[in-house]
């Protein structure tokens, strides 16, 4: 349930970061308002988290126009990953994040969802990712998330970078 203060009661304001494809704006905490002379954005976290810096609540991505099985049929070669184990951030200024697959990662090869796959470590950086999405799902899910629920679609992207694979 998306709350409508931050953690120490500045009002959260909606945020387009991206929109159209073009990054617009960021988001403010106190102290990173006061120091770049902007307007608290509500996502201020608490006390004991504040070296955190600003971070953004109740992410939510626009619906795109295709169907997740569209989405499959029209890979030749690629990986679905149902689920993240974790994801942190590797390097803030660059968006470069890591993390693993978690329980439901499998090969789709011409066009069909194949057989599961082990599990595997990603370090991709967000805006390349990004950049290379060429399918968006119009269903979307709900995830609870560190903060606040994420509201997102299935991205088919043609540039996320695995690391390493895993023990399990």
């Amino acid at each position: 349930m998306p709350l409508p203060f931050d953690l120490v009661g500045y009002p959260r304001e909606k945020i387009y970061l991206i929109k159209d494809g073009v990054v617009k704006d960021g988001v403010y905490d106190h102290l990173t308002a006061l120091k770049y002379n902007r307007k608290c954005t509500g996502n201020t976290l608490s006390p004991e988290h504040a070296s955190f810096g600003a971070l953004p609540f109740n992410l939510a991505m626009k619906e795109g126009n295709n169907s997740v099985e569209e989405m499959i049929s029209g890979t030749k070669k690629g990986i679905y990953i149902s689920r993240f184990h974790y994801v942190n951030i590797l390097n803030p200024m660059s968006i470069q994040l890591t993390g693993m697959t978690r329980n439901g990662t499998f090969l789709i090869e011409d066009g069909k969802l194949g057989r599961a796959i082990k599990n595997m470590r990603f370090n991709t950086g967000v805006i390349d990712m990004l950049k290379a999405v060429d399918m968006v799902s119009k269903e979307r899910q709900i995830k609870s998330g560190f903060i606040g629920p994420t509201v997102a679609p299935y991205l088919r992207t043609n540039n996320f970078t695995f690391s390493s694979k895993t023990s399990f």
